[in-house]
């Protein structure tokens, strides 16, 4: 498996996914895993294009993105006040505002499933630096869906865990960690 990086920079004068204004430059990072044929069989035997990754705090990312669409629904609504009635103007309007949220939430998201990686995607990020954590973040993740396709090898089986006794002071530690 190997994972691909390319990293862009666009001036951020005004883009409107994310919405941002003249704030410095936004960086994107193109993301993509490549499979061998057995890690790309084990894909499709054990249906993992939906294994979510990484999850984030969705209904957070869906307030911001309706935050955000609501202030480009401001403006559509009256821009189009001029030229439509009422009905009609709050109508497109409404439906621009779901549309919207519906763009945004998908550019904003922190959700990685195993299909970002398989077909590679874009993540935007303000800064350098967020670019560079990102890039580890995504290093990690690959990691760990990589060990997760090398278990899936070996599901049939049967495997023994030796565990072995710990001191005292081992026991409460690790008691303390899990509860």
């Amino acid at each position: 498996m190997n994972l691909l990086f390319e990293r862009k920079q666009k001036p951020g004068i005004v883009t409107l996914v994310p919405l941002q204004f003249g704030s410095g430059p936004l960086f994107t990072l193109w993301a993509k895993a490549e499979f061998t044929e057995d890690e790309y069989a084990l894909l499709q035997k054990y249906r993992f294009n939906d294994a979510l990754l990484i999850a984030d705090d969705w209904l957070t990312m869906l307030q911001r993105s309706f935050r955000t669409s609501l202030i480009v629904g401001f403006v559509v609504w009256w821009l189009l006040f001029a030229f439509f009635s009422w009905a009609i103007t709050t109508t497109l309007t409404m439906v621009a505002v779901v549309a919207l949220t519906a763009v945004y939430y998908n550019e904003l998201r922190e959700h990685i499933y195993v299909r970002d990686l398989v077909h590679g995607r874009t993540f935007r990020c303000f800064s350098i630096v967020e670019l560079v954590q990102k890039e580890d973040y995504l290093k990690g993740i690959t990691a760990y869906l990589r060990q997760v396709l090398e278990t899936a090898k070996h599901w049939d089986g049967r495997e023994v865990v030796p565990i072995p006794t710990l001191t005292p002071q081992e026991a409460k530690a690790l008691v303390a960690k899990v509860g």
